[in-house]
């Protein structure tokens, strides 16, 4: 098959280089015994070579690929880099792929683990494998669903949601809604929805239990490369002691 002809032809190739430079070798050993001049010597060796790679090699190389390039256009194959030819001769199986056959555009949400918090000298510890966002599954309260449903930077784009596709899974997940200041008001002036600037609202699903709220998201700092991580600040407009919240996402490692 083809993969035993590259490797015969690899080992062949090896053992060419072998024998000139075994012969190059050698005329460096002999030529000084028999007399010779050191730059007879560094010629006849480099003679060695020349005769070993004949100067019509790149030619006949130049020829034979744009041969293959002709054959392959033949076929309606199109080839941007000829030079690549030569290596794909060692292809035996080429696999092709469109989105929806073998891969599937977005991401599908498997299982969610939270992290335990750590009593005195323990480590953090994971907990189990929760399969749904709720809070009754997830340490601290639950507070892991609030984190995800406010901590990321969705927008809605003729009333759908856009946004990394992370992002977008795990907030469809949590069941939250995100309600945009103009987002419904097509019917208003184009100015009249900037008149007033009022924060993204997430609003918990309709069957949530009374430890959700929703939160209005006062600040938004997008991800940042550098430093591997984004964060927002969320208000609860019913809560009493009017604070404000932090939630951040990132690598743990940052």
């Amino acid at each position: 098959g083809g993969a035993q002809d590259w490797i015969l032809y690899n080992e062949r190739t090896t053992c060419e280089v072998n024998n000139v430079s075994e012969a190059c070798r050698l005329s460096f050993y002999e030529g000084p015994l028999q007399g010779s001049s050191l730059r007879r010597v560094i010629v006849r060796a480099l003679d060695i070579i020349t005769i070993t790679v004949p100067p019509a090699l790149p030619a006949a190389m130049s020829v034979g690929i744009i041969n293959a390039q002709l054959r392959l256009k033949n076929k309606e194959i199109y080839c941007i880099s000829p030079s690549t030819i030569n290596t794909c001769g060692a292809i035996n199986v080429v696999c092709f792929d469109k989105t929806g056959t073998l891969t599937e555009d977005g991401l599908d949400f498997h299982v969610l683990r939270g992290v335990e918090e750590a009593n005195g000298s323990d480590r953090p510890s994971f907990t189990t494998e929760c399969r749904r966002m709720v809070r009754e599954e997830l340490p601290q309260q639950g507070e892991l669903v609030n984190a995800i449903a406010t901590c990321h930077s969705l927008t809605r784009i003729n009333g759908i949601l856009h946004g990394d596709p992370l992002d977008l899974i795990l907030f469809q997940q949590t069941g939250w809604v995100l309600e945009e200041a103009g987002a419904d008001e097509s019917d208003h002036d184009e100015t009249e929805m900037f008149d007033l600037v009022q924060p993204t609202v997430i609003k918990p699903p309709q069957n949530a239990n009374k430890a959700d709220e929703e939160y209005s998201i006062i600040r938004q700092f997008t991800f940042s490369s550098s430093l591997q991580r984004m964060s927002v600040i969320v208000f609860n407009p019913s809560s009493d002691d009017r604070t404000m919240t932090l939630y951040c996402k990132g690598s743990p490692e940052m």
